[in-house]
């Protein structure tokens, strides 16, 4: 059986632009079995992923403060298993020097990586030149299509877990949002950079008069973003406060719309099958719908009006 693996750290929307890939990988190697390294926070994506049949996961906190002996063995013990695996193929998606090396390590025969200097390039048998200009999942596979996989659409979907999807529903449930109600709209306002975030008072003013159009409004976020959302909260808007990522994520397939910044929780709503608007400052955009975004004229978010994104709201939802 030939063994491949793909690594990808992080982050979320970015994991995310790696299953048109895994795609490719999977028509042309159907009987291969494939693994995915991946960070263990962003795990909860590549579970998503159909066409992948391990998933290892490795621990970057321990490399920071007094965890980095720990986080040394865990290294040591990624190395050996690598090295016991025997892999045929290694694709490095993500392109760090410490990637690079577990590559390198892997004593694969295959190795294939985007290093356009110094000694990361040594790591790899195959060395692809990016074409930034492209949308990351395409440059993903076009890398691919270039090392002789063969070239076929790029397919951008997940698949998620009926435990998931029971979990996002009792979630509704206790949040009294009805799927007979009115079209439910799930707001993802908080990004990974503070230049990168539409102002939450602008969220909840769109979010304001969509309900009063008779839409069932959320607001979702991680630990990190639950100080935002009292604006949302006093509002009278459910927020998705401590739930699973994994689960939220399976929410994202049962709303009409997505509303928010460019976001990994965006993204992966475009790959579950859900109408998305990004509002934002620049790509990357919506995989397949570049359409779908609203980005600032100026590259200043603060561009973007209230009334903006409730037009290309209303739009979305008919």
């Amino acid at each position: 059986m030939k063994e491949i693996l793909v690594i990808r750290w992080k982050s979320i929307g970015d994991v995310a632009f790696t299953l048109p890939a895994v795609n490719h990988l999977r028509a042309h190697h159907p009987d291969a079995r494939i693994t995915f390294l991946v960070s263990r926070e962003n795990r909860f994506v590549v579970e998503a992923f159909p066409g992948i049949d391990d998933i290892w996961t490795i621990d970057r906190a321990l490399f920071r403060g007094t965890g980095v002996f720990k986080g040394l063995a865990n290294i040591a013990r990624l190395i050996g298993q690598l090295r016991g695996r025997r892999f045929s193929l290694v694709v490095d998606l993500q392109g760090y020097g410490e990637t690079a090396a577990l590559t390198r390590w892997s004593g694969a025969p295959e190795r294939w990586g985007c290093a356009r200097r110094g000694w990361r390039r040594k790591a790899f048998t195959r060395n692809y030149a990016e074409n930034q200009h492209l949308h990351p999942a395409e440059r993903h596979v076009r890398m691919l299509e270039s090392f002789g996989i063969q070239p076929g659409p790029i397919r951008n979907r997940l698949s998620l877990a009926d435990t998931r999807l029971t979990e996002a529903r009792a979630f509704l449930q206790r949040a009294q949002i009805h799927p007979d109600g009115g079209p439910i709209v799930y707001f993802q306002p908080c990004t990974s950079a503070a230049e990168k975030n539409w102002p939450i008072d602008r969220y909840v003013a769109v979010a304001t008069h969509l309900r009063s159009q008779g839409a069932q409004v959320v607001f979702g976020g991680g630990p990190a973003d639950q100080a935002m959302f009292a604006a949302a909260r006093a509002a009278g808007f459910a927020v998705t406060d401590g739930l699973p990522a994994a689960t939220s994520l399976a929410l994202l397939s049962l709303v009409r719309l997505v509303v928010g910044g460019d976001t990994g929780f965006l993204h992966l709503a475009v790959a579950v099958g859900t109408r998305v608007v990004m509002v934002a400052r620049r790509g990357p955009l919506p995989l397949g719908h570049p359409e779908w975004a609203l980005i600032a004229p100026d590259a200043r978010i603060e561009t973007n009006t209230v009334a903006d994104v409730i037009a290309r709201a209303n739009e979305a939802l008919g």
